[in-house]
C-alpha cells in the first residue's frame, strides 16, 4: 500500500494533472454530444415516421372513400381478392408504405399487400379506429434494422371499415452517422490529449528548469541564477524564490555580523576583565613583596591592610562576573516602594528628597530592586553628590522613578558608555554597577536609562503585575 502510494505521488505531477484534466474534459464533452445526438436523431426519425404514417393513412382512407367497399366485401373468390390487393398495392406505393390492410366492420382482415399481421396484435387499435378515431400503433425496430410504425384510421362514409398502414424508416443513415461521430470523437480526444500534453509541457517546463536551477544553486551565487521565464505563474514562483534567496542572504549577513559583533564583544570583555584584574594583582604582588623586606610592624600592618583591600576588590570583580553568568529569575512580592527607597538611601550619606506619594505599592522582586537602587545611590556618592531627588509617577504601565543628584555630573561623551561593561572613569570603580543595574531592571520587566548628563539624571521604569 505504501509502495503504491509512493509510486502514485511520483507520477502525479503538474504535467500529468493538466493532461488528464484535458483528456477527461474532452471525453466527457464528446460522450455527452454523442448521447444527445443519438437520442435526437432517433427521436427525429420516430417523430417523422409517425407524422408520415398519420398523414398517409388519412390520404389512403380518402382514396378508398369512393370505392364500393361493402360490395367488394361480399364478393367471394380469388378474383375479387386480387382486385382488392391490387388496389391496396397501388395505394401503398403511392403512400410509400411497407404494407397496407383493409379491415371489415367486424374487425376481420379483408385484404393486405404483404400479409398484414399487426392487426391481430393491435386489435384494440382496430376497434378504436372503427369507432371513428385514428390510432397510431407501437414503434418498433425489426430484424432488418429498420424502424416500423403502424396507424389505423376509419374510412369516411363507410362505417366500421378501417384502413391499416405500416411504414418504415431506414436506420442505416443513423448508424453511419454514429460511426462517423465515433471516429470524430476519437480524433477530438486525440487532438485534445495532444493539446493537453503541449499545455502541460508549457507549464511544467519552467518549473522543472527552476527545480534544476535550485538544485545546482551554491552558496554565494547571485539571485540572477534563478530565471524568470515561462507563464505568469511560473514567473511569479521564480520571483518569490528570488525574494526568498535574497531574504536568506540578508539573514546570513545579519547572522555573520551579529556573530562577529559577539566575538568582538567577547574579545573586548576578555581584555577589560584582564585589565581590571591585572591592576589589583599588580598592586597585590608589590605589597606582598614588600612584606618580605619590611621589618617595621606598623608598615607591615598597613601593607597587610592594602593586601586585604586588593583581595576584596578582586572578590568583588569575580562576584560580578559570576553574577553575569547566572540567570535572573525574579521572585515578585508586594512591597511599598517608598519604604524600600528610604531604607536603601539610609545606608548612604545622601540626603533624600522624595517627590511622590507617602506610600506606593508595587509587585516586584525586592532583592533585585534594592541592588538597582543601591548601585544608583553609590554612583551618585562617587560623583560627589550630597543630595538626590527622586520623583515618582504612577501610570497604567507601572511606576516611573526619576533620579537626579547634585554631583559633578557625567563628562561629555561618556553618556553612551555608561552601561558598557567594565567602563569607568573612577580609580576605584569596577565598571559593573550601572550595566548590572540595567540588566536587573530588564529582568524585572522594566528599563533603566540616563536621560540627562548634568545634573546626572536616571529614569527607572518598573511594570505593574497583578496578584497571581
Amino acid at each position: 500500500m505504501l509502495a503504491s502510494t509512493w509510486a502514485l505521488r511520483r507520477l502525479w505531477t503538474v504535467s500529468v494533472s493538466i493532461w488528464l484534466a484535458t483528456v477527461i474534459a474532452a471525453l466527457a464533452a464528446t460522450m455527452t454530444l454523442l448521447v444527445l445526438s443519438d437520442e435526437g436523431l432517433e427521436d427525429a426519425v420516430a417523430s417523422g415516421l409517425a407524422a408520415h404514417v398519420g398523414a398517409q393513412v388519412t390520404l389512403v382512407t380518402h382514396s378508398l372513400q369512393e370505392q364500393p367497399l361493402e360490395v367488394l366485401g361480399r364478393l367471394q373468390g380469388e378474383e375479387s381478392r386480387m382486385v382488392l390487393e391490387d388496389l391496396l398495392r397501388e395505394l401503398a406505393g403511392a403512400a410509400e408504405a411497407h404494407d397496407l390492410a383493409l379491415f371489415r366492420p367486424d374487425g376481420r382482415l379483408l385484404a393486405s399487400v404483404e400479409g398484414w399481421v399487426a392487426g391481430a396484435a393491435e386489435h384494440d387499435l382496430v376497434a378504436a379506429a372503427a369507432a371513428g378515431h385514428r390510432q397510431t400503433g407501437v414503434l418498433y425496430e425489426a430484424n432488418d434494422e429498420r424502424l416500423y410504425q403502424t396507424a389505423y384510421a376509419p374510412v369516411p362514409d363507410h362505417p366500421g371499415w378501417v384502413v391499416g398502414i405500416e411504414a418504415s424508416a431506414n436506420l442505416t443513415a443513423i448508424e453511419e452517422l454514429e460511426r462517423t461521430q465515433t471516429i470524430a470523437a476519437v480524433v477530438v480526444v486525440f487532438v485534445a490529449g495532444a493539446l493537453g500534453f503541449g499545455l502541460a509541457m508549457l507549464v511544467s517546463r519552467p518549473l522543472r528548469r527552476l527545480e534544476l536551477e535550485l538544485r545546482h544553486l551554491k552558496p554565494g551565487d547571485g539571485i540572477e541564477r534563478v530565471s524568470l521565464g515561462g507563464p505568469r505563474e511560473a514567473r511569479a514562483v521564480g520571483a518569490a524564490v528570488r525574494m526568498l534567496l535574497q531574504a536568506i542572504r540578508e539573514r546570513d549577513t545579519d547572522v555573520r555580523a551579529a556573530h562577529q559583533n559577539e566575538v568582538d564583544q567577547l574579545v573586548r570583555l576578555s581584555a577589560e576583565v584582564a585589565h581590571e584584574i591585572r591592576n589589583p594583582l599588580h598592586t597585590l604582588t608589590l605589597s606582598v613583596g614588600r612584606l618580605v623586606t619590611v621589618e617595621d610592624q606598623e608598615r607591615r600592618r598597613r601593607i597587610a591592610s592594602r593586601v586585604h583591600n586588593q583581595l576584596g576588590q578582586l572578590e568583588v570583580i569575580v562576584q560580578r562576573l559570576l553574577d553575569l553568568t547566572r540567570p535572573l529569575t525574579p521572585e515578585r512580592s508586594d512591597i511599598d516602594l517608598v519604604d524600600t527607597v528610604v531604607s536603601v538611601l539610609g545606608e548612604t550619606t545622601l540626603q533624600l528628597q522624595w517627590n511622590g506619594p507617602e506610600h506606593l505599592g508595587i509587585r516586584t522582586d525586592p532583592t533585585m530592586l534594592t541592588e538597582v537602587l543601591r548601585n544608583l545611590a553609590l554612583n551618585a556618592e562617587q560623583a560627589g553628590a550630597t543630595q538626590i531627588s527622586i520623583q515618582s509617577v504612577r501610570c497604567d504601565e507601572g511606576v516611573s522613578l526619576r533620579f537626579e543628584d547634585n554631583g559633578s555630573g557625567i563628562p561629555r561623551g561618556e553618556v553612551d558608555l555608561l552601561f558598557k561593561w567594565f567602563h569607568t572613569t573612577r580609580a576605584q570603580g569596577s565598571g559593573l554597577g550601572l550595566p548590572t543595574s540595567r540588566r536587573l531592571a530588564t529582568a524585572l520587566g522594566g528599563r533603566l536609562a540616563c536621560i540627562h548628563a548634568t545634573p546626572a539624571t536616571f529614569l527607572l521604569e518598573l511594570p505593574s503585575f497583578e496578584d497571581p
